[in-house]
């Protein structure tokens, strides 16, 4: 969700997941043919983006696993967001947000329509909208992801600064029928 020009989907796909699908409201369809063509992948576009009226993206099927990086701080509406993505990752969400430090359930908001002035209220909350730990990690449980791991920053990743805003989580559903000892069998995409 909110794939750009599709960097995780490519890449996840030469490492050996299956079917790919990246949504973008950007018309990002002509550089993921092209690197389809390049990579000899064959990764899916669509071109559209969550609705915060509707609470969901147009076309898009359920997945095993769903992959929003740096997309709840754009949405005015992020626990209906979450659950969109509980909705739609059937095994496992990789999820790169923002965190806020408290344990309180919290909801944190910024000047709204920095990027897109024509939305109204209360949707054109679009810049830097955050969620505490506390109700992120709440959310999430409550939304079946029993299993959180933090993937800790690397070098190669964007700049150590991102780290103090932007946190990179594996959020796993495991089987209930083992109880919770055996994992969804998941590959976390690179």
């Amino acid at each position: 969700v909110g794939c750009n020009a599709g960097y995780f989907l490519i890449g996840s796909q030469m490492r050996g997941m299956g079917a790919c699908t990246g949504v973008d409201a950007g018309a990002y369809g002509e550089p993921i043919e092209f690197l389809n063509d390049t990579l000899k992948t064959n990764v899916t576009f669509l071109q559209s983006s969550y609705n915060s009226w509707t609470h969901e993206v147009p076309g898009l099927d359920p997945h095993d696993i769903v992959i929003a990086s740096a997309i709840i701080q754009h949405v005015s509406d992020p626990l209906y967001f979450l659950s969109f993505l509980g909705k739609t990752a059937k095994k496992a969400l990789f999820l790169f947000t923002g965190m806020g430090d408290s344990d309180e359930y919290l909801i944190y908001y910024t000047e709204p329509n920095r990027f897109y002035t024509d939305k109204p209220f209360p949707v054109g909350f679009d810049n830097d909208v955050g969620v505490s730990r506390g109700l992120l990690m709440k959310s999430l449980d409550m939304l079946g992801f029993n299993k959180i791991i933090e993937l800790p920053w690397q070098e190669d990743w964007l700049p150590r600064s991102w780290k103090t805003s932007q946190r990179a989580l594996l959020c796993l559903r495991t089987d209930a029928s083992n109880d919770g000892e055996k994992e969804a069998s998941v590959t976390p995409p690179l």
